[in-house]
């Protein structure tokens, strides 16, 4: 979707629909042998693809979301989205362009990619500081 290539969904929608449910079915056998009943009737009572949204509320009232944890954790791989979903026009617009009518995109996003890596190499330094922008203040290290 991201590249704008209509050949993309008929070639890897498929193929992801097939690993999908390749791996939904050999969870479900693992959950099967280790739950047995119990799981046989979680599995009567909650649907497999659409999911239910009743007793949402219920199920959140207790919780209090912790952005820093996500941050903490996942770091490396909000950077590297932000990096791919960047190169992606520029790559399309070489691919489809070639260089001279692409070049001011790609140098541009070579500069965005060169700024993304700053921060995250900033954030690295913050995190293995233990920065209280990762840390709450009384959260155990």
């Amino acid at each position: 979707m991201v590249s704008g290539a209509w050949l993309a969904y008929f070639a890897v929608l498929p193929f992801f629909l097939f690993v999908y449910q390749a791996i939904v079915a050999a969870e479900e056998e693992f959950l099967r042998a280790k739950f047995g009943e119990e799981y046989k009737e979680y599995c009567a009572r909650i649907p497999r693809f659409l999911p239910s949204l009743r007793g949402c509320r219920e199920a959140f009232s207790e919780t209090r979301f912790n952005w820093r944890r996500p941050l903490k954790q996942d770091l490396s791989t909000l950077a590297w989205i932000a990096m791919v979903l960047m190169a992606l026009p520029a790559w399309r617009s070489y691919f489809f362009s070639g260089w001279e009518a692409s070049r001011a995109r790609v140098l541009r996003t070579a500069l965005l990619e060169l700024a993304v890596l700053a921060l995250y190499g900033g954030l690295v330094v913050l995190k293995k500081r233990r920065s209280s922008l990762f840390y709450d203040p009384g959260e155990s290290r």
